[in-house]
């Protein structure tokens, strides 16, 4: 008769205290240091500075806009005492507007842009502009719908080297177009055999298309529009009216069908009906970013069901800021260059960087560390450090060690470092284990991932040291099995 194996218990080891000794010598050394400055800033009579009122400045923009609403970009401007306000019209309305009451413009698209310089030439305003940064067209789309395409081969999904499921598809633009002026359906494609990560699936009985902005007023609209027609044309302009004709002839159709063009385009997508009021729309990459790194800031983690499509011809959008008089050219110029350096680097290292999704991670694991939300496993020497909730429960027992199915929180974050192995093989996934101190008996950690995710032969090879960061999906009483959705393995 087999022998009764309890499940084990980890030591909990509790992390560093705040106000240690050491700390307090270093708070003595730097309190002394702030009271020298304070009183070299009294005696300078430059105390006051920092609380300098900052002057306002108005500008009037298309999606461009959002740049001034990143958190750094905000904290570079205060600096130079600078608060900014920004009206967000379609670039073609930003250039054709009055210009009265606004300090500067920000139009997305270079036409609309020059159009803007004419009309300040006409003012004898000739300002120095400057190129923030470029950013390229996108098709932002949910999973299951990029996974049809997938499935449809009319995209194909950019390697995720982190081990989790892909983040970003380039999409065939040629064949994508092809679907819409065939008529073919969203169902026809057989959307509904694709699920989400809880399973659940969508139908969608509508067209393939994408949904643009109003291609009169919206840069991303025209540029939409540019595309098509560069791909429809054989990748060739025109050179001949009826062949202009022609091909605008094929395009009108597309553009058409999606009938009431949406007001806010990108709000739609971002909003919770999304997936059925706007599963594909046409907007600049920048703005996809901008909206996930809004979704890390208070979640904590990437939304990794909104996805974007990169078309197979790069389009860019080259905003440009543009001073509306010769003083503030001069007196803006040098902040926005500090935002190319800042914000623009900021963005580029820690997010938008798809070679090197470890950025994503690291954004991750600070807003985890900040909101002491996860728990570190140390399944080699049977050591843990609880999150917030778990060191609550154990200090209200008066400390002691915890049980290791006490881990199984459902949707708790948990980084854990072991020797993993091939658990089991099915089909196209596997799944790796470990266990802490006493044998697979006692108890076990395991994660599940496709086969053509793994990033090295050596995880199917044998035994190897990795660290799991994932959530908690389930505790198997019975098998003693702690099972974590993998975010990303470290090996």
């Amino acid at each position: 008769m087999e022998r009764s194996v309890s499940a084990p218990r980890l030591t909990v080891r509790p992390r560093p205290g705040f106000w240690t000794h050491r700390l307090r010598i270093w708070f003595a050394v730097a309190a002394s240091v702030g009271t020298l400055g304070l009183v070299v800033l009294l005696v300078t009579g430059n105390a006051l500075l920092p609380f300098r009122e900052p002057v306002l400045l108005r500008g009037k923009s298309g999606s461009a806009g959002d740049l001034f609403l990143d958190p750094t970009m905000q904290q570079i401007l205060l600096k130079r005492h600078f608060r900014v306000e920004v009206t967000q019209t379609g670039s073609g309305e930003t250039a054709t507007g009055s210009f009265d009451g606004y300090n500067f413009l920000f139009p997305s698209g270079r036409p609309t842009a020059s159009t803007i310089r004419s009309r300040l030439a006409e003012r004898n305003i000739s300002p120095k502009v400057t190129h923030p940064f470029a950013s390229p067209l996108v098709l932002a789309s949910f999973r299951q719908y990029a996974e049809t395409l997938v499935a449809a081969g009319v995209a194909r999904p950019q390697a995720n080297r982190l081990g989790g499921p892909p983040m970003y598809y380039t999409l065939d633009t040629a064949k994508f177009l092809g679907l819409t002026e065939a008529g073919t359906t969203w169902d026809g494609l057989d959307l509904g055999s694709q699920k989400d990560a809880d399973g659940g699936t969508v139908t969608n009985g509508n067209r393939v298309l994408a949904h643009t902005a109003n291609m009169c007023f919206a840069n991303s609209g025209q540029t939409y529009l540019a595309l098509a027609a560069w791909v429809i044309g054989g990748r060739n302009a025109p050179h001949r009216e009826q062949d202009a004709l022609r091909i605008a002839a094929r395009i009108k159709p597309m553009l058409t069908l999606e009938g009431l063009q949406d007001a806010d385009l990108f709000n739609s997508y971002r909003s919770p009906e999304g997936k059925g009021k706007a599963p594909i729309v046409v907007v600049y990459e920048h703005q996809y970013f901008a909206y996930q790194l809004d979704i890390v800031r208070d979640r904590a983690v990437p939304d990794t069901d909104r996805v974007p499509l990169y078309p197979a011809q790069q389009m860019l959008a080259d905003p440009e800021f543009i001073p509306t008089n010769a003083k503030l050219a001069a007196d803006l110029y040098g902040f926005v260059a500090e935002a190319e350096r800042g914000v623009n680097q900021q963005v580029a290292t820690k997010y938008v960087d798809n070679a090197d999704p470890v950025a994503v991670i690291k954004i991750v694991m600070d807003v985890l560390e900040d909101k002491g939300d996860v728990i570190y496993v140390d399944l080699l020497d049977g050591v843990v450090e609880p999150d917030r909730t778990l060191r609550e429960r154990v200090s209200s027992r008066g400390g002691g060690s915890l049980p290791f199915a006490e881990l199984a929180r459902p949707g708790a974050y948990v980084s854990v470092w072991g020797s993993f192995d091939l658990f089991e093989r099915t089909g196209e996934h596997v799944l790796f284990a470990a266990s802490p101190p006493g044998g697979d008996k006692a108890a076990r950690v395991v994660f599940r991932c496709p086969i053509g995710e793994i990033s090295t032969e050596d995880m199917l090879a044998g035994p190897f040291m990795a660290r799991c960061l994932g959530r908690v999906r389930s505790w198997d009483s019975t098998d003693r099995e702690l099972s974590i959705r993998p975010v990303a393995v470290f090996n």
